[in-house]
């Protein structure tokens, strides 16, 4: 089945992102939409045996006034994962927070490992 990277950034690709060392992937495919990206980590569950998702935080990105971030991003696949009952296969994924904004890093880190290990 392989694997896969899944890296969502609103301005950089991987090859920009130096100060972390990716495993090597299958396939490497590069989103700048917060919905493209969640839809895509979400049909690779039952794709790859290993998928990395890596996020951005400061996307600029907006839907009206509110802006979407890696937080929420990380945020809706979760939602997705509970929604559809696929949380058995979170140990296929691992979620890096290439963002260079610490307090976007944490809470995307965070959210992720809560939700891993409620599990």
């Amino acid at each position: 089945m392989g694997s896969i990277l899944l890296f969502l950034d609103d301005e950089r690709d991987v090859t920009d992102v130096t100060w972390i060392v990716y495993e090597v992937h299958d396939l490497v495919v590069v989103f700048r939409t917060v919905d493209d990206f969640v839809e895509a980590v979400i049909k690779s569950i039952s794709m790859y045996d290993r998928i990395t998702v890596s996020l951005d935080h400061d996307l600029q990105l907006f839907v009206g006034n509110t802006e979407l971030t890696g937080k929420t991003a990380i945020n809706m696949i979760i939602d997705a994962l509970i929604d559809i009952d696929a949380c058995e296969w979170i140990n296929r994924l691992k979620v890096i927070a290439h963002t260079k904004n610490p307090i976007g890093k944490a809470n995307i880190e965070g959210i992720w490992n809560c939700f891993v290990h409620t599990r």
